[in-house]
Order: structure tokens, then sequence, then C-alpha cells
């Protein structure tokens, strides 16, 4: 009756001393159990259940156990899709593009990056699949010359400039509402606030540090959504100089802090540096394009990590298939060497081809590419886990 009694402030009053005198005598030494009394109290003051059930028991029984929780769950199935452009598609271990994955692909100025992705771009069209390619660099001249402005890639392929990171959100908003399959950001450096293109605004007002953080929560916001459509987001990165790498570090690391390996999926880089001569037209010192490696060296969700994929891109035309299908070849033992000349053969059961030199090698290659691309991808795994020994770096094309 005294409880009853008690206005509803005096009854919370009572409540907390009676915590207060618990915390004192757990601190003396004392223990006491005064939870059952709480219960009495609230039940008492007509605050609690008049059955005389605890508060925290009936709160209990309306939520859910973490097995139920979990069972109304379903985890996103994994897709993958043969672009056609072998090395991109041996980042994943030789399944594919991985359809609602977030990548970032960095590197040094003139690497290569922007022609590579638009090779991927290419592959996808020639197999009826959307890309678009968001450009806040100058890339139409480039997209001309690789032959993505013709007539049968209308429809397939779309060049969209942008310049500041308004733009870039309202375009991938669009991506993720459409029938697209890819999306390249090139590159995601050369975006800069919208508050910067005002009229009134300074170029001083620019703060250290506030490109990194539009983009760290673009990305943050980006990868959850795109984990829940089929698509994949490619967004290129520059690299900048790394002063605290230490004795054995890297000298270079992608601009834009933790949060491009946070949220991305999987990175890639171009390493190599190396120049590709003219030899079929018999001009040595004429460069026509660079070949290097393709590799992931952190973080891969698809693959181990730590792969060397030999990569060859072509000033203005794109990446060479046959360039991966040759180094394959030559680890399956299809190719083999034999002085000046190559012996080759697609299968055990076809005819052995004898060919003399490079030139006939690659041509060889290139006749009988349609062939080599089954082989390539029913073996694409095995082929994968030879390219992370050491022994993938001694063969030599």
């Amino acid at each position: 009756m005294l409880c009853r009694s008690l206005p509803y402030s005096h009854l919370v009053l009572l409540v907390v001393l009676q915590d207060v005198l618990k915390v004192i005598l757990v601190v003396l030494g004392v223990s006491i159990q005064t939870s059952v009394h709480t219960d009495i109290l609230l039940v008492r003051s007509g605050l609690g259940n008049t059955k005389g059930e605890s508060l925290m028991s009936e709160k209990s029984k309306k939520t859910s156990s973490i097995e139920d929780l979990i069972a109304g769950l379903k985890p996103p199935e994994e897709k993958y899709v043969n672009t056609g452009c072998l090395p991109f598609d041996m980042l994943t271990g030789g399944r594919g593009m991985r359809l609602g994955y977030l990548y970032q692909l960095y590197s040094s100025s003139n690497f290569g990056k922007s022609t590579f992705m638009l090779s991927v771009c290419r592959s996808l069209a020639n197999r009826n699949m959307k890309s678009i390619y968001v450009a806040s660099e100058n890339n139409d001249e480039l997209a001309r010359s690789m032959g993505l402005k013709d007539e049968k890639y209308k429809g397939l392929f779309n060049l969209y400039p942008i310049m500041t990171y308004k733009d870039l959100e309202k375009i991938t908003w669009a991506f993720l509402d459409s029938d697209y399959s890819l999306m390249v950001i090139d590159s995601i450096t050369a975006c800069f606030p919208s508050k910067l293109a005002e009229e009134d605004v300074s170029i001083e007002d620019s703060l250290p540090g506030i490109n990194a953080r539009i983009r760290g929560d673009y990305l943050r916001i980006i990868n959850g959504m795109v984990s829940k459509k089929d698509k994949t987001i490619v967004y290129l990165n520059q690299t900048r100089a790394n002063f605290d790498s230490g004795w054995n570090g890297e000298a270079e690391k992608a601009e834009g802090g933790y949060a491009n390996k946070f949220y991305c999926m999987l990175q890639a880089t171009i390493r190599g540096d190396a120049k590709v001569p003219d030899i079929a037209s018999g001009e040595d010192k004429k460069i026509v394009g660079k070949q290097g490696y393709l590799i992931c060296p952190t973080k891969n969700r698809c693959a181990p990590p730590g792969a060397s994929i030999p990569f060859r891109v072509f000033f203005g035309k794109g990446v060479s298939n046959n360039y991966t299908l040759t180094h394959f070849c030559l680890w399956k033992g299809l190719i083999t060497n034999a002085g000046a000349w190559f012996n080759c053969c697609i299968s055990d059961e076809a005819e052995e081809e004898k060919v003399q030199g490079k030139v006939g090698r690659d041509t060889w290659v290139k006749n009988n590419q349609d062939s080599l691309f089954s082989v390539f991808y029913e073996n694409a795994e095995a082929y994968y886990q030879f390219l992370l020994t050491d022994k993938a770096n001694k063969l030599v094309i």
C-alpha cells in the first residue's frame, strides 16, 4: 500500500537508491540479490507485470533469437561473368568479373589503366552487355581509336563526362537503377567538391583532406548499394609517393587513405613498365605498347592475393589477349620451344604444328584464339595457382 500511494518520481528514486546501495555493498564485499526486489517493487507500484513476471523476461519473449534472424537472411549469390578480357577475368582466379563488387585499379600515370578498362568495356559489348565509362579525364579520342564509337557499339557503351562528386553521385544512382552491368570511374582522383565550382568560391577554400573524406563517404554508401545489385563498379586511382615506406616498403601508395582498403572488395595494380617494340613490322625501335603484370597485392575477396598476371597493352588498341594466352600455352605445354622453332598443339589429339620465331608463334595463337579460349577457361583455376608461385615470373614469353 505504501508503494501504491507514492508518486511515480518517488518510486523511481527508490529504485535508483536501491541500485546505489547494491554497488556500495559490492564494494564492501557483501553479496546481495536485488533484481527480484526491484521487480516486486515495480509490480506492487503498478508499473510492472501484474503476473509477477520479470520485465526482462517479458521483453526477451518478444525478441527473436539469433538463429531465427540468421534463418531469415539469404546470403547474396556469387555471380561471375566472363568478360573476354583475360587479364581482368584472372583477377578472380579465372572465374570472370564478380557482380556486386567494388573494384579499385591503381598505378602511376601512363601505365595503361584507361586503355585496360576500355578494353574490358569493349569485350563486354561484344557479349551484348552494357557498360558506362564515367570520365573526369578526356578519353573521347582514346575510345574512338579503340572503335568504341562505332555504330555496332551504340547502346552498349556510353562515355559520360563528369567533374564534381555531385555529378558522380547522380550518374551512380542512375547506373544502379539501369540494366548496365559495369561502370568505370576514370578517375576518382580527378573529382572535386561541387562547392569549388561556384563562381564566388576561390581555389584556396579547398581544405586538406576534404577530397578524401568525401570519397570515403561515397565509397561507404556505394559499397553497400552495389552489393545488392548484379552490377560492378571499377574506379581508377592514382598513386603518390610513400615517404614512410621504410627500408623494404612500397615507394608508392594509392591516394584516398584507408577508405580504399576498407570498402573495395578487390584491389589491383599494374606493375612493370617494359616497352613493346613493333616486331611484326620489323621496326624494333618503334614502341607500340607496354607490358608488365596485373597484381592484387593485398586485398582480394575472390582469390588468394599476390598472383602476377601477364599483361600487355597496345597504345590506342587495347589489351592483348594473345599475350596472356601465349603465357598460358607455355605453362600448359601447348607451346614448346625448340631453338628458333616452336611446336604448337591445341590438345593431345590435335596434330602438332611447327612454326618459326616469335612472330610465327604469335600468329598461331591469333589464328587459334577461339579454341584456346575454351581451354584457357577450363584450366583457369590451376593456371592462377601457378601465377601465385615464383616460377610464373621466370617463364619467358
